[in-house]
Parts: structure tokens; C-alpha cells; sequence
């Protein structure tokens, strides 16, 4: 769990984006992603086989950026909660014992621009 406080004395937009820097032995075809922004959720998972979304989730955006969030007019004071829990989906067809020693690295960006 983390903030992101705007401390400046302007309003600004923030991006964020949750990225996959590593997959070993596909791990990723069976995680699941929440992220929680001041409480609410969206769970990610990658898109099964046949190219839909697993039940109850979003699909990654792509094999290395799993979502991506537009914040508009941050004001001064401004702060936002999050939080990311990640798990193996037991019920998910692809937790297989093919995936066991796998390994997912992931990361979280923000990037900002003052508006005028």
C-alpha cells in the first residue's frame, strides 16, 4: 500500500501504469492483478486462450503492460491510496503444475505534468 500526494502549488494529470518485467515458466498465463485506488478495485488477469477476459477480471493491455490509469486535475493536497495484491488463480485453467518455480517481476509507474 502507498500514496501519491500532489505537494506543489498546481494542478496536475498523473498517469500510472502496472508493467511485467519478467515472466518465468509463464507464470503470468495464471496471476491475477488487483489494484485498488482508494478503494476501489479492478482485478487483471491475461486474456485466456481464446482472446476474452477471464471471469471477473480486465484483460492486460498487453503481454508487458497489464493497465494504465489517467488521473485529470490533481490539485494541490490531492492524495491517492493504493494498493496491489497479486495472486495465483487456483480455478484459473492455466494453474497448472507446469508453472510451478515460476517467477513474475512487475513494477508500477507514475509519471505527472502540470496543467496551465
Amino acid at each position: 500500500t502507498f500514496y501519491i500526494e500532489n505537494l506543489g502549488e498546481q494542478i496536475a494529470d498523473y498517469w500510472t501504469e502496472v508493467v511485467i518485467d519478467d515472466v518465468i515458466k509463464n507464470v503470468d498465463e495464471a496471476i491475477r492483478i488487483r489494484v485498488y485506488k482508494n478503494g476501489n478495485s479492478i482485478t487483471y488477469a491475461k486474456a485466456s486462450y481464446n482472446g476474452t477476459p477471464e471471469p471477473g477480471t480486465e484483460a492486460f493491455l498487453s503481454d508487458t503492460l497489464v493497465a494504465r490509469d489517467h488521473v485529470q486535475n490533481f490539485a494541490p493536497g490531492d492524495r491517492n491510496k493504493y494498493t496491489i495484491v497479486i495472486w495465483l488463480e487456483g480455478s484459473d485453467p492455466e494453474c497448472t503444475d507446469n508453472i510451478l518455480g515460476g517467477e513474475l517481476k512487475i513494477h508500477m509507474d507514475f509519471k505527472s505534468e502540470i496543467i496551465k
